[in-house]
């Protein structure tokens, strides 16, 4: 009868441990993101207004910045199985996470060539990103 339990315990464990790794991943969001983006806006204010260089942001980019939202990227990539409630969602959340850090890396490849172009580019990405978060809020509400 042990052997039977068990057996049904790991065959419950298959579904419910990868979508308890995806809550886990979305709380650790939840919880980094405003950091992250309060940071970002405060060392860009920090350039605007000549407190750091431009060099220092991109350095902040490139080693900070970036590798945090890349590090949540390939968390959510892993999730084999979500919650039922994250689907309707997800794949709206996975394309900001995606814009956000195209958007940081033009901005980055802007700062380091000095390339207006590729600024206006990064502009265009991180414009997009409130649009991308309204569909994510209408459709968690459903």
């Amino acid at each position: 009868m042990l052997f039977r339990s068990w057996g049904a315990g790991v065959a419950v464990s298959r579904h419910v441990v990868p979508a308890m790794l995806a809550y886990d991943a979305f709380e650790d969001f939840r919880i980094d993101e405003k950091s992250l983006q309060e940071e970002f806006a405060q060392n860009y204010e920090k350039t605007r207004d000549g407190k750091i260089t431009e060099k220092q942001f991109a350095d902040y980019l490139q080693q900070k910045s970036l590798p945090a939202w890349k590090s949540y990227l390939q968390r959510f990539e892993e999730c084999d199985r979500l919650p039922r409630k994250f689907k309707p969602w997800f794949g709206d959340f996975m394309k900001y996470l995606k814009t956000r850090i195209k958007g940081q890396e033009l901005l980055l490849q802007a700062i380091r060539t000095q390339n207006k172009e590729t600024m206006r580019q990064a502009e265009v990405e991180f414009s997009s990103l409130q649009g991308i978060l309204d569909n994510i809020s209408r459709k968690s509400k459903n």
